[in-house]
């Protein structure tokens, strides 16, 4: 790991999250995604003492990506009031769980190396083959 990386971890376990007033303002790019989530990763690993490339937490973070489209899910629920009234959601939850599935999905892709920006697309490529077919 490289010296940046660790001063990056030691800061996340240490200060949270961003809390500045420009990380919101900010146009987020899968390369700016990629790194803080290979970060995070390494940040989490580090917390509960397991290493990032082990089977147990790729194990750990795919029952998480499990446990937030779960929560997607209830909040799709709420949105379309098939939940109990107590249980209905607004826009911003269900933007935060879509946000938590991505930022899960991206944390799997970095700890099995995965490119997620070519990944994606190549399979809006693939899709937009299939619409093309269908369409004809």
């Amino acid at each position: 790991m490289m010296p940046d990386e660790q001063a990056q971890q030691k800061r996340i376990l240490e200060t949270g999250p961003r809390n500045d007033a420009s990380a919101a303002e900010d146009d987020l790019g899968l390369a700016d995604l990629a790194s803080w989530a290979r970060q995070h990763a390494g940040a989490v690993a580090a917390f509960i003492n397991v290493p990032a490339s082990s089977d147990l937490f790729l194990l750990s973070q795919a029952a998480k990506l499990t446990e937030e489209v779960g929560e997607l899910h209830a909040a799709i629920l709420g949105r379309l009031q098939y939940q109990r009234p107590d249980k209905l959601l607004d826009h911003a939850a269900i933007a935060s769980e879509i946000a938590d599935v991505i930022i899960c999905t991206t944390i799997i892709g970095q700890v099995l190396k995965v490119d997620v920006a070519r990944a994606l697309r190549s399979k809006m490529d693939t899709l937009d083959g299939r619409m093309h077919t269908m369409s004809a």
